[in-house]
């Protein structure tokens, strides 16, 4: 039978032997402890996106942004999300405002990518946007992100990068971070 120095010195040896995978389980723990985190880690792990896999029509499902992006202050972060896309009831809903849209059932943000000549196109179509919708160039960068910046109708810039983390799927974050984006492939 082990004394209680014994058993204590076992207990201290075992707690050393398992101390890394503890750490490394408080780390990715943490590291994903709030949605833009494990948006981020998506984006990470996400690949680039071949040109021809983008035509077609893609519909927002995910949006996220801090508290720290929207206001300046710490707090929790925003999520909205519709895995069938976000409409604008859900957006108004969100925002307090029930009936801030003409259209409750339009999809908030669509883009419709294709291809001009050997560049490929985006148009963004959302209530709150031009009603001909935002069309522009997108530009693809060396390591693989394609990017594109969208008219919001307001000074700034609005340079979001994207990668695809499925066939089906585009994760995208504001180049100066606290938003992030997903949107999901509807049709050809």
């Amino acid at each position: 039978m082990m004394s209680h120095i014994q058993l204590a010195n076992v207990s201290a040896i075992l707690m050393m032997l398992m101390a890394p995978s503890f750490t490394l389980y408080a780390q990715s723990a943490q590291r994903y402890s709030s949605p833009m985190a494990r948006l981020e880690a998506v984006f990470g792990a996400a690949r680039p996106a071949k040109r021809a896999e983008l035509n077609g029509t893609w519909v927002l499902v995910t949006d996220v942004y801090t508290q720290q992006f929207q206001t300046g202050l710490n707090g929790p972060d925003h999520v909205l999300t519709n895995r069938e896309g976000i409409r604008n009831s859900d957006a108004a809903r969100q925002a307090k405002h029930p009936s801030s849209y003409h259209d409750p059932q339009q999809f908030y943000w669509r883009l419709m990518f294709r291809h001009v000549g050997n560049r490929v196109q985006i148009v963004s179509r959302g209530e709150w946007l031009r009603p001909d919708g935002d069309e522009e160039n997108v530009a693809f960068a060396g390591n693989g992100d394609f990017e594109f910046e969208p008219d919001f109708g307001a000074e700034g810039d609005f340079l979001y990068r994207c990668r695809m983390e499925t066939a089906t799927r585009i994760v995208c974050l504001f180049h100066k971070g606290g938003d992030g984006l997903e949107f999901r492939k509807t049709a050809d």
